[in-house]
């Protein structure tokens, strides 16, 4: 690993992920017991690609927004509830009704300040909501709980775009509404299990962008072992850092590597995050169609490839058929900052398009498919080309 204490960035290509792999012959006695010198696929990663991988824990901050109390279940209730599941379906209530009951405790509007980068400025924000927030009628409903007749407090959290999620506290029924209570409308830190945190969805937020170190790198073995492949990443004494279970990742890595290699908005985006311009927030890998082209607009890469060489009806419907097929794209958000206004939701979504898909139209349209041909790019993610670039913006 080659690292260095004095920072050179010298703009948006630095930044990377993944090297080309190569075959060599490594000792992997030091890595785990049983393990011998062998034949391995080396490749070297980035600080930020070790993140993405790694199985480790990592904290992100959520800003909690309310909580889901949860009632104890009266004795005839839970009696009921046993008789409802041995009767038939036809005779059996709703889902709502064999649940436990529970009420939803959260502010009628949104009293949170305006995002501000002053820190002084924020917290004397703070300051002044505190001395106001036992007027939201959230704390007075909090405050006539009967606590006796609660069974659990979940709390409800809300992302950046909107989306929210349970958490679960810890302590007794009388602490966890008090966090609830002088927590409401604050960023708190939670522990998620690793920044993968759904297939092909990374966190971002556990990782610091300005941090980023071009030089900073990292091996990462793959080999076989009694017939079956494993992957591993290494520390800087070559010890073992972590094992990879699924060699999918590595693939994403080799795909944003592309994406970031032939797409100028995606590559000035991470450098905004590097320069603290921008907050990162998540990254998705997607297999599923990400545009429908016989509704949408022809990229316009296709649309200068055909006013070169015009097609017809019929050829214009097989090319939106091929453009239709083996898409993968690649969806970055951030918060785009700025002293002057406030933070600005972003998403750039690259739609790498696999060269495959054009076979069917390789002897029919020789010109066009040698156009897109032309603006391919190989790596062990396969031989794609940037079809659409698109950017979106909106507060947040």
């Amino acid at each position: 690993m080659n690292t260095s204490n004095n920072k050179q960035y010298s703009g948006s290509d630095s930044f990377w992920t993944i090297s080309k792999g190569k075959y060599t012959k490594s000792d992997l006695s030091r890595i785990a017991d049983g393990l011998r010198a062998t034949k391995v696929k080396e490749y070297l990663i980035s600080d930020f690609g070790r993140y993405l991988l790694s199985p480790q824990p990592i904290e992100i901050p959520k800003r909690l927004v309310g909580c889901e109390v949860y009632y104890r279940q009266r004795k005839s209730r839970k009696t009921r509830v046993k008789i409802w599941q041995i009767l038939p379906k036809k005779f059996s209530p709703t889902r709502r009704l064999k649940e436990a009951p529970s009420e939803i405790f959260m502010p009628m509007s949104d009293s949170r300040f305006p995002s501000v980068r002053n820190d002084d400025l924020e917290s004397h924000l703070n300051k002044i909501y505190g001395l106001l927030k036992s007027y939201d009628p959230i704390y007075q409903g909090l405050a006539k709980l009967d606590r006796s007749n609660i069974a659990d407090v979940i709390g409800i959290c809300e992302d950046v775009g909107g989306h929210r999620t349970w958490l679960h506290l810890a302590g007794s029924i009388e602490e966890k509404i008090d966090y609830v209570g002088n927590h409401i409308f604050q960023n708190i830190n939670v522990i998620v299990d690793k920044a993968c945190i759904a297939d092909g969805l990374f966190e971002l937020r556990g990782y610091a962008f300005e941090s980023f170190d071009p030089s900073r790198s990292y091996r990462l073995l793959k080999f076989f072992q009694n017939k079956v492949a494993r992957i591993c990443v290494l520390r800087p004494d070559d010890r073992l850092d972590y094992w990879l279970e699924d060699s999918r990742h590595i693939t994403y890595l080799h795909l944003l590597a592309q994406s970031l290699n032939i797409n100028r908005q995606l590559r000035e985006s991470f450098y905004q995050c590097v320069s603290g311009r921008a907050k990162p927030l998540k990254l998705m890998f997607q297999s599923e169609r990400a545009i429908d082209y016989s509704k949408a607009q022809l990229p316009g890469l296709v649309q200068a490839a055909i006013s070169t060489h015009p097609v017809d009806g019929q050829g214009k419907r097989k090319v939106v058929e091929a453009l239709n097929r083996r898409q993968k794209a690649v969806l970055f958000s951030y918060l785009s900052r700025s002293d002057s206004r406030p933070e600005i939701l972003c998403t750039n979504l690259s739609v790498m398009h696999d060269l495959r898909a054009l076979d069917p139209i390789k002897n029919s349209l020789p010109q066009l498919y040698s156009d897109l041909h032309k603006n391919a790019s190989i790596s062990e993610a396969g031989k794609f080309y940037l079809l659409d670039s698109i950017e979106d913006h909106q507060d947040a």
